[in-house]
Formats: structure tokens, C-alpha cells, sequence
């Protein structure tokens, strides 16, 4: 007897899966090069780069000579389910924020984090007012911060950071590793809140 959650399994949604599942990497590379040997770790990398491009968080323009241009690492994750099995390959090019100087690059860290009486009292008063409650997760959800600050980074091709004499990208928005990143992504969120008539 199967499981109710997983639903009708036909031969082709199961063949579909496995060949997924094929594609998929149980070791995770040390640095670019040894991801770039990877089809699946390629394929993640690309998934990366096209969100933060179709997000607009950078530009191209010409390297400015009064500021300090930082650098971007990869990082390589592979996320398991319950079961121990891999079920994707992620990777996530994030800022190198350990490079920035307070008040310089950035006034003050901030980090959202809620509290749980929050999470109590808004369920308790759920219940009590029968409201559904719905759970979601923004994926890429540091993209939609936009940034105030001048910040640049090294020119990317594709995978590989060049050391462009005449070119850097300056962000836009917001970029995983950024000190200064949470706090541009809940000014955001704060204030596309009050212009749909909310407030605290």
C-alpha cells in the first residue's frame, strides 16, 4: 500500500524523476573549477546567474577609480531530503561582506529574525478569528533589496570572475553576503506593506 501524499505514480512520472535524479551530484566541489568538470553543478551555477540577471542586480559600467571593487565566491550545497538522498544540486554566489568596512560600506548590520511569542500570539489570534494561515518561501528573496550604497564587484564571465581593468558591475540590489542586506530586503518588504494600506 503506497503513501496518500505522494499521489498516482504513472511509469512516465517515474522515469522522468530517475532521469532527474541521474542528474544530480552527491559531492560537492571544493571551488569553480572542480564545479565546472560537473554538468549538474554547471546547470545550478546557470540557475543562479539568470535569476540574479533577470532580478536586475547589476550593471556593467566602467570601473571607478575612488572605490574599492570586492570580490564573489561561490558556494556549493547539495539539499537532502529525510531520507539522506540528494534532491538538488544548489549553488549560490554570494558577496565576500567580511571585505567591507563599517562606515565606510555600510552604517549597521541587521538581522531579521523573529520572535516566538510573535509566532504565538499571531496563530493564537488566527485561531481565535478563524483565519487560514499560509506558509511561503520568496525564493531569492535578498534580490528584491535595493541597495543605497556604491558597491561593485569584479566582472563575471559566466563562471569564472576576470580581473577586468575597465569594467566592474556595480549592484543594484541587494546580493547573498552583503552586511547591509537583510536590512535593504525588510525595507523593502516594509515599505510595499504600507503602500497595500498596512500598517504595524
Amino acid at each position: 500500500m503506497g503513501q496518500k501524499e505522494v499521489g498516482v505514480q504513472t511509469r512516465r512520472t517515474i522515469i522522468e524523476s530517475l532521469s532527474y535524479l541521474a542528474l544530480l551530484s552527491s559531492i560537492e566541489p571544493q571551488n569553480v573549477n572542480e564545479a565546472c568538470k560537473d554538468e549538474c553543478w554547471v546547470k545550478a551555477m546557470n540557475e543562479e546567474l539568470d535569476k540574479i540577471e533577470k532580478s536586475n542586480t547589476w550593471e556593467l559600467v566602467p570601473r571607478p577609480h575612488d572605490n574599492n571593487i570586492i570580490g564573489t565566491k561561490w558556494i556549493f550545497k547539495k539539499m537532502q531530503n529525510q531520507n539522506g538522498k540528494v534532491i538538488k544540486n544548489k549553488a549560490k554566489l554570494i558577496f565576500k561582506g567580511y571585505a567591507q568596512q563599517e562606515g565606510i560600506y555600510f552604517e549597521d548590520t541587521f538581522a531579521p529574525a523573529t520572535r516566538l511569542e510573535a509566532i504565538r500570539m499571531f496563530l493564537a489570534l488566527s485561531s481565535f478569528q478563524k483565519f487560514k494561515v499560509y506558509q511561503m518561501d520568496v525564493k531569492y528573496a535578498f534580490l528584491n533589496g535595493d541597495l543605497e550604497e556604491e558597491l561593485y564587484i569584479e566582472k563575471l564571465d559566466r563562471f569564472i570572475l576576470r580581473n577586468d581593468r575597465k569594467h566592474v558591475f556595480q549592484l543594484i540590489k541587494a546580493l547573498y553576503g552583503l552586511n547591509q542586506g537583510s536590512r535593504a530586503l525588510c525595507y523593502h518588504l516594509d515599505k510595499y506593506l504600507h503602500q497595500q494600506g498596512f500598517s504595524k
